[in-house]
């Protein structure tokens, strides 16, 4: 602290004076306590007055609250003091106090006059003081004698800072001081302790035995090592009791802190067992507790996964249904096909319909017709199926063919805009057509009389090799294409700007196809790894906006392409592809089938797949085959000699296929 005095001693000696009576005036004043101006303390040194001394305190950088002036001889015989209040009696005075030193002829010599200041009260510790010697006034007269106390408060908060002696831990900020409140506001308001004294904390307790309840509460702003939040805990040495549990041994002891013992232990009560089922309430012998025991026997419940209305899958045992939808009663033999179920009429379609144990029993075997040369001989790479497979949309190079019926009837849309490298092909129920291919063409319209097509070019020109869509028959479908480069692209409605296509996502995979169910987090897509070259298959996230690569197991340490894939529903998908590959997948993951071969054992290419059921599983390949799988073995349901590209068919009584020479092949009973 720097502190400084600057003396001022105004000395009315009274030698040769002419009015005498002045002096004795002031030394009268003086020695009643007025002065010769306004006084602001008194000291009276002793009873007697006969001179005096008047002190000017001068406070600067600060405003003291009280002052204590002191006067004392040389020698120390003799010594007085007295306080006075900081605050000066008028304003004019600004921060400067007039002090009244009554004397006698008792106090000789040199006196030394002294002045501390105090930031509120004289009860603490003075922040600065001063003294002076001077000598006292000659009977009858008034001697004027100054002194400057110096301190710094730079907020005029009335404290001092502390690194001049006064207890300000903040001197910058005048809402900080040791007279202010203490809150909880990260803050030292009231320079003591931080914030433990804050009026505003909370309580917390300390958790001895760290059950997550306290005993003693300690009120702070912010939670200590070892405090939580909830008190109340009776037994704070013993982590198995405390609030907000039931009580847990038949013991005599209140576990819960509820003020009650073993309320929880209604021995011979009704109580629900194990599997939901009505019990009475028993207390064990060890360890101490009570039990509820059975005296109801629990039944296996069923719940319907397919969406057929009939339930098979079981949910487990119970008194009661599991889980919600649960029935007693497997009405369901086959839980991975809505075309199977106890009930359902049998139709020729190769599964138990009926759940009866046979096969189309009552019925002949799916018939199936053959149509080459449709519109050309080019060689269709795609079909798309609408109106539960009774028409459909063939594409291949330059051609968009529409089928009217079942038998074929077709008619060719030969104008310019709808001529391109056609690789795949996807329809809504409403019969509008999307398809993708080569140089990153799209194209869509509907089965009318309109010449031509609607046909963007995606940006970059990547190579489409696949499209599904999600349909929607309040605002039309939303379409998904992928490309060789591993792109998807979305094409939503109305398809007629630019911004209708965006691409949304991006594979490391050579994708060749793209299939979903009704909603866009079910699209899966297949192909080859960037780089491995091995099968590969990736799930869409709508959250992400990113394919995630999927584990096929062992199928991934081959190598070749996907080329089909088949999702059924949310719960199960189908993927084939190159040497005879065929997996499945449900909620376990991707896991492989036995492989495709033809007659003499080696494994054919596949090039497309549609499943109805775990026992019903159609594969295309290139040698022109379809094989079907009945849930344990491959058996060859056409035989041809034309590559077969695509299938399709929202019914296992109606699946079309198409392929090389223009071929178009349906199943049907």
């Amino acid at each position: 602290m720097r502190a400084w005095i600057a003396v001022a001693v105004g000395v009315w000696l009274g030698v040769g004076c002419t009015v005498p009576s002045a002096e004795q005036l002031a030394v009268e004043r003086l020695c009643a306590g007025r002065g010769t101006q306004t006084l602001d303390g008194v000291l009276r040194a002793d009873k007697a007055c006969d001179r005096g001394m008047e002190l000017t305190v001068q406070s600067t950088g600060f405003k003291p609250g009280c002052v204590r002036v002191t006067v004392g001889t040389s020698d120390g015989s003799r010594s007085a003091s007295t306080l006075v209040s900081g605050r000066p009696s008028t304003a004019a005075a600004g921060n400067t106090l007039r002090v009244g030193v009554q004397l006698s002829e008792a106090w000789e010599g040199n006196l030394r006059l002294g002045a501390e200041a105090f930031e509120q009260t004289c009860d603490a510790v003075a922040v600065t003081k001063q003294s002076l010697d001077a000598a006292p006034a000659a009977k009858g007269r008034v001697r004027h004698v100054r002194l400057e106390l110096a301190a710094t408060d730079s907020d005029d908060d009335g404290y001092v800072a502390k690194s001049s002696g006064g207890s300000d831990c903040n001197d910058a900020n005048a809402a900080i001081h040791p007279g202010a409140t203490e809150r909880c506001d990260g803050v030292d308001d009231n320079c003591v302790d931080g914030e433990k004294d804050a009026v505003d904390g909370r309580a917390w307790y300390q958790d001895l035995d760290m059950d997550g309840y306290g005993s003693s509460a300690i009120q702070v702003c912010t939670q200590p090592a070892g405090a939580v939040s909830e008190g109340g805990d009776c037994d704070d040495t013993n982590a198995s009791i405390r609030p907000g549990q039931g009580e847990l041994r038949c013991d005599g002891k209140d576990d819960n802190c509820n003020g009650f013992t073993d309320e929880d232990f209604n021995t011979g009560s009704n109580c629900i067992a194990e599997f939901q089922c009505s019990g009475t309430r028993v207390c064990d012998a060890s360890p101490s507790q009570a039990s509820c025991q059975r005296t109801q026997e629990p039944m296996e419940w069923f719940v319907d996964e397919d969406g057929d209305g009939r339930a098979g899958t079981e949910a487990g045992l119970g008194c009661t249904p599991p889980v919600t939808g649960a029935v007693s009663t497997n009405t369901d033999c086959d839980e991975s096909s809505v075309f199977v179920a106890t009930g359902l009429a049998e139709v020729c379609d190769r599964l138990d319909n009926n759940c009866s144990g046979g096969v189309d029993e009552g019925c002949g075997p799916l018939q199936r017709d053959v149509y080459t040369g449709v519109q050309g001989t080019t060689g269709f790479n795609s079909i798309a199926t609408y109106e539960l497979g009774q028409k459909a949309w063939v594409v291949g190079t330059n051609k968009l063919v529409h089928l009217f019926d079942t038998t074929a009837s077709s008619r060719e849309y030969s104008d310019s805009s709808c001529q391109r490298d056609w690789k795949a092909a996807w329809a809504a129920q409403d019969g509008r057509v999307f398809i993708v291919g080569a140089n990153g063409w799209l194209s869509t319209r509907l089965p009318n009389l309109d010449a031509p097509c609607f046909t963007p070019q995606a940006t970059g020109a990547p190579a489409f090799t696949g499209v599904t869509g999600i349909d929607d028959p309040n605002v039309g479908a939303t379409v998904y294409a992928v490309a060789n480069t591993g792109k998807m692209f979305r094409w939503s409605p109305p398809y007629n700007a630019s911004s209708d296509l965006l691409e949304i996502a991006d594979a490391p995979a050579n994708l060749r196809a793209v299939d979903g169910h009704r909603t866009a987090d079910t699209l899966l897509a297949v192909g080859a790894s960037d780089a491995s070259g091995s099968p590969a298959a990736f799930r869409f996230s709508p959250a992400e906006g990113a394919w995630i690569q999927e584990d096929l197991g062992e199928a991934a340490n081959g190598s070749g392409f996907l080329r089909g894939v088949d999702v059924v529903d949310a719960r199960q998908a189908y993927a084939v592809g190159e040497k005879g590959l065929v997996l499945r997948r449900d909620r376990r993951g991707w896991s492989m089938l036995p492989r495709v071969t033809n007659t003499v054992g080696a494994f054919v290419t596949l090039t497309d797949v549609v499943a109805y059921s775990r026992s019903a599983v159609y594969v295309s390949s290139s040698e022109g085959n379809i094989h079907f799988f009945n849930g344990t073995t491959w058996q060859v349901v056409y035989e041809g000699t034309k590559a077969l590209m695509s299938m399709d068919g929202p019914l296992p009584t109606l699946i079309s296929t198409a392929g090389d020479n223009n071929t178009v092949l349906r199943f049907h009973p």
